[in-house]
């Protein structure tokens, strides 16, 4: 998502932003919330006890999550929170583990556990029969984490609290970042120290006083990018921790140079390039993807701020490598660009569950983990609903409401590139796998299974999320659950009249590159 490249798209000049570039209403239809589920949470009912073996264990912080395998064969999610008294070591728990758990029932198989006994052998206590699911209490949030560029004509001089109740990210103009951080928006700064392009600061930094940070061949030979019309920086050399904090300090300066009266008027910092060395002229003297990722997120841990990083476009047997770059300890999170835009379907999803799962294992806090970004495209969003389905069914399939993002680029009259459908957020996975292909159905189709789903905060009831990413089959829908009904959707963004809804019958076969959100 290069800068000028992005900018020439928008038709907005670089030089009035410090923040990141870019990257009517439809039909009538039923009301967006028809037959939903009850919304009261349940009463507070008797302590239950659940014994039986981990077989899938999150990682451990003030809250943790796992699922137990009782004598029944029927599984459970255990929730735990910092109140939750813990008979051995709960820090040890790993799958195998056999575990006993007494607590109040979430939904039908999810106990809140107030206090966990760890055993070394199968207990003789049966699971308890679960009563029928209920809207679980706390709700859920409005929305997915969505992010979008605030830089229309329009979206400048629009109140930001407008687009809030939608949008969690933005890039936006220099001087609108303290107000739209103000409205309850996240803020994140653009920069380009990786392959800057002439024109920009950070290409005269790199070509000016740090030019010892410029990569080279063995030979001396200079690397250029972008047809000669940008060059890369080596974060293995020394002159490349004072280039990148050059970098860093001048984003930083500018957003509250322009933002009088605001404190720290942004969250993120955005490195765009940061993958695979696309359009170098030649490889660089002793190039390792390893080693430059470690090299690189050393020099940014220097400069205090935190970053998400533009490296995990990526076919899958690399995605481990940049998925790996995230561990840095100055990293928040990383984008996927063209995300289920593309032939990489596998590697998107796969790269999703790994950077969740590393995030996690690192103990980093919810937020941009894994920025699903679908661009590079000018389509009219309310032409496009099979394509938003399948994209945004691919996303949910492996994503965690806690670190995943989803931005799309389809145009909408009102210029505001957030859809109806981001307000389906499924809750309480059934299973959480190590690959995607651990969601393969016997059909040909992938699927996951959620306990509870909302919209807009209200309670749908359980959720399949299911996707067809053949290019060329159709293929017959896996419903376990029989549920009745399909999500579907009608128009184009939240502020043109797009709407979702719940009334549809549920499909009995898919077409080729296909999605659907099957509820009750």
């Amino acid at each position: 998502m290069n800068l000028l490249r992005a900018f020439a798209f928008c038709g907005v000049s670089a030089a009035t932003v410090v923040a990141a570039a870019c990257s009517g209403s439809g039909p009538s239809s039923p009301s967006a919330l028809p037959q939903l589920g009850p919304t009261s949470a349940p009463t507070a009912s008797d302590s239950h006890t659940v014994s039986g073996e981990v077989d899938y264990a999150t990682y451990y912080s003030s809250e943790h999550e796992f699922q137990v395998k009782a004598s029944s064969g029927k599984t459970y999610w255990i929730l735990t929170t910092s109140k939750t008294q813990w008979t051995g070591d709960g820090l040890a728990l790993k799958v195998g583990d056999w575990i006993s758990a007494t607590g109040n029932w979430k939904t039908s198989d999810t106990l809140d556990a107030s206090s966990i006994s760890l055993n070394s052998s199968p207990q003789t206590t049966p699971a308890p029969t679960a009563s029928a699911s209920a809207a679980p209490a706390g709700g859920a949030p409005a929305h997915v984490q969505t992010g979008e560029y605030l830089l229309s004509s329009t979206e400048m001089t629009t109140n930001p609290s407008v687009y809030a109740p939608y949008l969690s990210w933005a890039y936006t103009v220099g001087g609108r970042a303290g107000i739209t951080q103000a409205a309850g928006i996240k803020i994140v700064l653009y920069t380009d120290p990786i392959m800057p392009e002439r024109g920009s600061y950070e290409y005269d930094t790199l070509n000016g006083s740090y030019q010892s940070a410029r990569a080279t061949t063995c030979s001396g030979s200079l690397v250029t990018t972008f047809n000669g019309t940008g060059l890369l920086s080596d974060p293995t050399k020394s002159a490349a921790t004072p280039y990148f904090q050059s970098v860093m300090n001048n984003a930083v300066t500018t957003v509250e140079k322009a933002n009088p009266g605001y404190a720290h008027p942004w969250d993120l910092i955005y490195v765009d390039d940061d993958g695979p060395l696309y359009g170098a002229s030649a490889t660089p003297c002793n190039f390792s993807p390893t080693t430059w990722g470690i090299a690189q997120d050393t020099a940014l841990a220097t400069t205090g701020q935190k970053f998400i990083l533009n490296s995990l476009s990526v076919a899958d047997s690399n995605v481990p490598t940049y998925v790996q770059r995230l561990a840095g300890s100055a990293i928040a999170g990383g984008e996927f660009e063209e995300c289920f835009m593309t032939a990489l379907w596998s590697s998107e999803e796969d790269a999703q569950l790994e950077a969740i799962a590393l995030l996690k294992r690192e103990g980093k806090a919810g937020g941009a983990g894994f920025w699903c970004y679908a661009d590079n495209t000018t389509a009219l969003a309310a032409s496009s609903i099979a394509q938003r389905l399948y994209i945004y069914a691919s996303f949910l399939l492996t994503y965690d409401p806690n670190y995943s993002v989803f931005q799309e680029s389809f145009t909408t009259p009102s210029t505001f590139k957030v859809f109806p459908e981001t307000g389906l957020v499924p809750m309480n996975p059934i299973t959480t796998p190590t690959s995607v292909s651990g969601l393969a159905t016997s059909t040909g189709a992938y699927m996951r299974e959620y306990d509870a789903c909302y919209y807009r905060g209200s309670y749908v009831g359980k959720c399949e999320i299911v996707v067809n990413p053949s290019t060329t089959s159709a293929v017959n829908v896996p419903n376990p659950w029989r549920l009745h009904h399909s999500m579907t959707l009608s128009g184009g963004g939240v502020l043109d009249g797009g709407t979702a809804w719940f009334a549809d019958a549920a499909p009995a076969m898919m077409a080729p590159k296909s999605g659907l959100i099957l509820t009750p």
